[in-house]
């Protein structure tokens, strides 16, 4: 083979390596040999008491509550508005 033929060849196979290894990235990888088994694709753990990470939960209660303290406000505001306004 030529020289020419030599580089093109290398460079289908770079080009080939680089596709499998996005396809295994995704998840969607496909074994070349029979014996190998597939990766499972990733997958969330399901949510329940075991799974929920405490500070981020407290931090969602802490932001609710902060939300609630503030339209509480905003009612109050308003309602003295109304009660000035009649």
């Amino acid at each position: 083979m030529t020289l020419k033929l030599w580089l093109l060849a290398l460079l289908v196979g770079i080009v080939a390596v680089i596709w499998l290894s996005q396809r295994r990235r995704r998840g969607t990888y496909r074994p070349l040999t029979p014996g190998e088994e597939p990766k499972a694709p990733y997958r969330k753990p399901e949510l329940g008491t075991e799974a929920i990470d405490h500070a981020s939960f407290a931090a969602a209660m802490a932001r609710n509550d902060a939300l609630t303290r503030r339209a509480d406000r905003i009612q109050r505001r308003m309602l003295r508005r109304a009660r000035q306004t009649d």
